[in-house]
């Protein structure tokens, strides 16, 4: 099992609802908890990684001082795009062009581990496929973060929602795939207009709560027109995006606990 490239995509500025909780930095990925930025607990959960070799930040132009992207323990890239998928496309340009897997992370997973990194990348070498989202139980999530807010899709095999870890083989990145992936990537946190871009069959499997991942993973395949996989975690800390000052608190209150 080769170890992968991984790149933590920190595009655009921040939400309105930071600034008004008080927040002025400009990009999300360097708003401060506990006296560090966001990004550098991703940056050493990837760097204790056993399966990640190379790690890249991709950020914005001049956000940043010279001092402080030298203290970064990363590839800084200063190319980000006007979307997610912009900037994870963006990033390619950075990699060699043989590089067989990539490792999506996105800059605003502060709990994450090194353990739940190499437990991803494991199951994803693990399935035949080309692109890798990961997902997570509700019960899983309840569990480990009962006050944490998150947006579920009920399934015929379970209640689930999206994480913010992605492999996929860069050789599918082209315009059609991208255009689409970023359609996608905006409305996420919105099941039914996932389920309407999905199809009307899907849409009535999922009302009446008779789709399956399979279903799913077979429609998303179709409209991709490569093999989509949905991986489950058990690492609920993959679960904990920062969308929201409320998860921001949850996180900084986390830490200071610890």
């Amino acid at each position: 099992m080769n170890p992968v490239k991984a790149v933590i995509l920190a595009g655009g500025t921040l939400d309105s609802s930071f600034k008004n909780y008080g927040e002025n930095t400009f990009n999300k990925a360097f708003i401060e908890i506990n006296k560090r930025f966001m990004v550098e607990y991703v940056i050493e959960a990837l760097q204790k990684s056993s399966l990640v070799e190379e790690i890249i930040l991709i950020i914005p132009k001049n956000i940043i001082r010279e001092e402080v992207k030298k203290n970064i323990s990363a590839t800084v890239i200063e190319d980000s795009g006007d979307s997610l998928v912009q900037t994870a496309v963006n990033s390619l340009k950075y990699i060699p062009p043989d590089t067989q897997r990539l490792l999506l992370v996105m800059a605003d997973l502060p709990l994450l581990t090194a353990g739940a990194v190499d437990d991803f990348v494991r199951r994803c070498y693990e399935t035949d496929g080309e692109y890798y989202y990961s997902i997570l139980r509700k019960e899983d999530m309840g569990e480990k973060f009962p006050d944490a807010r998150n947006t579920y899709i009920k399934l015929k095999d379970g209640v689930f929602c999206g994480g913010g870890l992605v492999m996929l083989k860069p050789e599918i990145c082209d315009k059609y795939r991208t255009e689409l992936m970023d359609k996608i990537t905006q409305e996420r946190k919105n099941p039914l207009e996932m389920a309407r871009m999905l199809g009307a069959t899907t849409l009535l499997k999922i009302a009446t709560g008779q789709a399956t991942r399979k279903d799913l993973e077979k429609r998303t395949s179709e409209l991709f027109k490569c093999k989509t996989v949905s991986i489950i975690t058990p690492y609920t800390e993959i679960g904990i995006n920062v969308d929201r000052p409320g998860e921001l608190e949850l996180v900084r209150s986390l830490y200071k606990k610890n």
